[in-house]
Parts: C-alpha cells; structure tokens; sequence
C-alpha cells in the first residue's frame, strides 16, 4: 500500500481449473462489478441504498440501509497485476481485453458459457490425414474462439483510461505449457560429456498500459512484451496484442 496516495494494489494470482474455468470468470465478473459500482458511488458523491443480509442493531434482515458519501472508503483499489495457469491464465487474458475493448460480459462470461464442448470430440479436423495427430481431442472450438477474438475493434476513445481500479500498467504473466518440450544440454564443469534434459513449461509476460506506448518486445524489461490500445484499429494489426491472444490457448491443459 502507498500510504502517500492511500492506495491499494491488488495481484490476482489465479491456478488451474480443470474444467472449473466458469467459476473463475464468475469470480472476475463479480470483483469487477463491486469495484466498479465503489467507483462509480465515489465519483457521483451522492448517498447509495444497500439491502441487511441479516438482521443487525436497528436494522432487519431485507431494510434498505442508507450510506452517506461521507462514509465512503477514501483509499483507492488498483489491480496491478494478474499472473494464471490453464483456466487462470485465460482468465486474465479474457478480464484485460474485456476491459479494454468494453466486451466484459461478453468475453468473461460468454467464451465459457456459450463454449461447446461436445465439438472437441468431433473428427472433422481429421480430414486431412497427411498431417500429424497432435491431440487427442479437436482443437478446433478454441480456434473459432480466437478467430472471433482476433476480429474485434479498439473504439475511438480508450476504455482503460476510465478505470481508476485498474493501475497505469498491468503486468499480466502467463505459464506455457509445450508438449514437444525445450531440450536443454548440460555440460559439468571439465567434462565433455553432456546431459540433455526436456523442458515442458515455460512463461510469458505482458504489460498492459493506459498510455499509447510503443508496442512490442520491450528490452529495457526483459521479456515483457508491451501492450498498447490503439483506437479504432483491429486487434488483429497490434503483434504485441496477436502475441497474447495466441498464447492463451498454450497456457491450458487441453487437449
């Protein structure tokens, strides 16, 4: 905390889900619909009407209960970073463009909801045979899904600059998951002979700014590629965005 600023900095540290990804992007919906509605009492600075869950000193369970701008909290909540894993990891990718293109609902709820999975057990991504086999399951559905992503447009005015719960830059990690793994050779000191070993995870970091900075690989913070929004203009054309979208997908345990 910044005791200057009276300032809070969330990190969302988020695990793998198994199929439990649903839950996770409920759990965002409902954090960002509290910190937006305590943004949005604290700019309008006009009393806001709660329900008692119980009954408690005056008031019974069901009475609207009255809180004064003057009993609002006056520190700030900034999410400043969001690190997952398989279901975790695509949470956090999908809660940061939800945000910044205004599709929240949309791409938080919506990619788990409206996910079927019945089509992974199709074979129409069988039907050219002169390709390997990679997965045992069709990957295709998730495909669709990030064709769809891929197509969304910047509006003309940034949706992040808005935010007062989101901090200037966001660091968001993401763990890598590589079947055919890394080989990696290890040579001991004085001996010639080597040791060769398969790496199968790896990671991914991105840091998403309100600012219009230059997007791309950043070498002053090495390995974070730098995300920017640039208004009006398809996802598709921003490599620093394609380079998340892209990823997401390898951070998951399926297939």
């Amino acid at each position: 905390m910044s005791d200057a600023k009276k300032t809070y900095y969330i990190g969302l540290s988020m695990a793998g889900t198994v199929s439990a990804g649903t839950y996770t992007a409920g759990s965002l919906i409902e954090l960002d619909r509290w910190l937006s509605k305590w943004q949005e009492a604290a700019e309008n600075n006009k009393p806001i009407w709660l329900k008692a869950l119980y009954d408690a000193g005056p008031y019974k369970k069901g009475d609207p209960v009255q809180v004064d701008p003057s009993e609002f909290p006056d520190h700030e909540v900034k999410i400043a970073a969001l690190t997952g894993t398989s279901g975790g990891g695509v949470g956090a990718t999908l809660y940061m463009l939800g945000l910044a293109t205004g599709r929240l609902d949309e791409l938080v709820r919506g990619t788990w909801q409206d996910f079927n999975i019945k089509k992974m057990l199709n074979t129409d991504d069988l039907s050219s045979m002169d390709k390997s086999v990679y997965s045992i399951l069709n990957v295709l559905p998730i495909e669709e899904v990030i064709s769809k992503i891929k197509t969304i447009k910047w509006d003309h005015s940034s949706r992040l600059d808005k935010i007062r719960y989101i901090a200037d830059t966001v660091e968001l990690y993401q763990t890598l998951t590589s079947y055919e793994a890394i080989p990696y050779s290890i040579v001991p000191y004085n001996n010639t002979a080597a040791g060769i070993f398969n790496n199968h995870y790896d990671y991914i970091r991105f840091g998403i700014s309100k600012s219009h900075i230059t997007g791309g690989l950043d070498s002053s913070k090495p390995y974070r590629y730098e995300l920017k929004v640039t208004n009006g203009q398809p996802l598709i054309l921003d490599a620093a965005w394609m380079k998340l979208v892209e990823s997401t997908p390898a951070t998951g345990a399926f297939p």
